[in-house]
């Protein structure tokens, strides 16, 4: 029926596709971002649903977040919330903030930025129209607009067809659009693995030949969009189609080295942090533990410090992984315990027992040992270091063989007998109120510098 709405219609650039879809509703969308809809409506300004939360509908999956694009200015959408707080200086945003530290993302509509094409975009506040807002997007699936309150999906470019097509078309020539931001590669490969979905021809060409320029992108930005990836489970997905535009090389170097010394175990790996990411998806420094693993374990085992290891490490993947600090210090936290595991287990000592007990208390200890189970899946199949330290850390603390004695030459410790009859107080001597001198003190009288006389 799509289909045929689509073929019968003659999409002109001046003259959208507005069109009811039964997989997306007002149901669907987030109640604080219709919120933030209904109010700018309400002020005569147009607003909608935009890019992700449409295409995921579309595509049969529940979006994680809801973005909002207004004709509203950034000036003018913060006078309408004072909950609002406009954020960045290349591209301007509204972060409207409700309860739970929710964010809905609320941008202006924009058009072409009109610097020279192929050249990268140094800034992107040139405001527009909402069918120049459409046309300046990445690709035609992320350029869907919809409206709640009407229940219409807005489209100027062609995209439900796209969608249909299970394709990924690029807006405007691919090799121009790509020079101007090398992170549309990434996004693409990222949306080709999540939803199965194949490049056109052109862009498919592009991409082969400009997947270098990667490197030229902040990486601070890689960083986020990797960081999104591996939160969404897609890591594994992302790894196989990466690899099949050669792009793993030029945008994770030290993973590609895995890749091509062990693609099987490389695949578990990727596999293990997909698995992970649903059970920790707050917790990201655990999925760069098993992310960095190999290459730490690798300067590991050629200076037998692990301390060390974990520095030479971060020293080489800082320009690429640039983590914060509160991540690095607990990467290190949970890497550090890992040799540990294998040293307390052959160890032969007395003192052996008392060292277990004192390291099932160590702090990110739990961590550190679920670290330990996937990482023994992955190389042996098998978990026996999993199984002893696990018994060891649900077993009962056993008393101590030598209680605290007391001190012995300590004095006798005598009780107060509570039922003895108090002291009496003693008198005290009367006291005498000192006596007054009648006598006035002593003032001597100043010396007077008179002239001598002479006789």
């Amino acid at each position: 029926m799509l289909n045929w709405i689509i073929r019968s219609f003659k999409v002109k650039k001046d003259t959208p596709l507005r069109v009811s879809d039964p997989r997306i509703s007002q149901e669907d969308i987030d109640p604080d971002a219709l919120k933030v809809i209904h109010r700018l409506q309400q002020h005569n300004f147009k607003a909608y649903v935009v890019g992700g939360a449409v295409r995921d509908r579309l595509l049969g999956i529940k979006p994680k977040d809801c973005d909002v694009v207004t004709s509203a200015r950034p000036n003018e959408i913060r006078q309408l919330f004072r909950n609002a707080f406009i954020i960045g200086r290349r591209f301007r945003l509204v972060h409207v903030k409700f309860r739970f530290n929710k964010v809905i993302e609320t941008a202006t509509f924009r058009k072409h930025h009109g610097q020279e094409e192929g050249t990268p975009v140094e800034a992107d506040n040139v405001f527009g129209t909402e069918e120049d807002d459409a046309f300046r997007r990445d690709f035609t699936l992320n350029a869907l607009f919809y409206d709640p309150f009407s229940n219409q999906i807005i489209d100027y470019v062609g995209g439900l067809k796209d969608i249909e097509d299970k394709k990924i078309r690029c807006l405007g020539d691919p090799m121009v659009r790509l020079m101007e931001d090398p992170v549309r590669i990434l996004r693409a490969i990222k949306f080709a693995a999540k939803f199965n979905l194949r490049m056109e021809s052109s862009l498919d060409k592009s991409i082969h030949k400009l997947k270098d320029n990667i490197k030229l992108c902040s990486q601070r930005r890689l960083y986020e969009e990797l960081l999104k990836i591996l939160r969404l489970g897609l890591f594994e997905a992302f790894v196989r189609k990466a690899d099949e535009y050669g792009f793993l090389h030029a945008f994770l170097p030290f993973f590609h080295v895995y890749w091509q010394r062990n693609r099987e175990e490389t695949l578990q790996l990727a596999r293990a942090i997909d698995h992970y990411s649903a059970q920790k998806p707050n917790e990201p420094h655990f999925l760069f533990c098993l992310l960095l693993w190999p290459r730490v374990n690798e300067k590991f085992r050629a200076c037998r410090d692990i301390q060390k290891a974990i520095r030479m490490a971060f020293g080489d993947l800082n320009s690429i992984l640039p983590l914060s600090k509160l991540d690095k210090i607990k990467v290190r936290m949970i890497l550090g315990l890992l040799p540990r595991f294998e040293f307390l287990m052959d160890l032969r000592s007395k003192k052996r027992r008392y060292m277990i007990r004192k390291f099932v208390r160590t702090p990110f200890f739990r961590e550190a040992l679920e670290l330990l189970r996937a990482l023994e899946t992955i190389e042996q199949g098998d978990t026996p270091g999993f199984r002893f330290w696990s018994e060891e850390l649900n077993r009962p603390q056993e008393p101590r063989e030598n209680p605290v004695r007391p001190p012995q030459n300590q004095p006798e410790h005598r009780p107060v007998h509570h039922h003895a009859e108090p002291v009496p107080p003693q008198p005290q001597p009367e006291q005498t109120p000192p006596q007054q001198d009648n006598n006035p003190p002593f003032i001597p009288r100043r010396r007077l510098n008179l002239p001598e006389q002479n006789p």
